[in-house]
């Protein structure tokens, strides 16, 4: 073999070597990953697993990402402008005076002279 055959040789093989390593820290940096992932399903899976745990108990835990269920404030009530619909007040159809003599918890006799009930029909 000649030296340009060696050399030639010799660059393929570092090309090879470097794509290697890029490969090896792509396939590094995801193995963390699932290793974190696989962490953490196993603390959830742990939750439902315990035996002390009552079912009623057992509820998700929101994750800090969940954009869902962000409130959105909004005015309570009808709407501005909007015609309300209440009843119309009635005069009572009678009034009746109460007298007592004495009060009915205590037996007391200081009360006032007169109290007024109005009656609505």
């Amino acid at each position: 073999m000649k030296i340009d055959d060696y050399i030639r040789k010799l660059e393929e093989t570092l090309q090879r070597i470097q794509e290697l390593e890029k490969q090896n820290e792509y396939l590094s940096k995801q193995k963390e990953q699932l290793e974190k992932e696989n962490e953490d399903l196993k603390k959830k899976l742990l939750f439902y697993e315990n035996p002390n745990t009552p079912p009623s108990a057992r509820k998700i835990q929101k994750t800090e990402n969940s954009t869902e269920n962000i409130p959105v404030h909004k005015k309570r009530g009808a709407p501005n402008g909007h015609k309300g619909a209440t009843r119309p007040t009635k005069e009572p159809d009678e009034i009746i005076d109460v007298i007592a003599d004495h009060c009915e918890k205590c037996n007391s006799s200081n009360i006032e002279k007169q109290i007024i009930v109005k009656l609505r029909y």
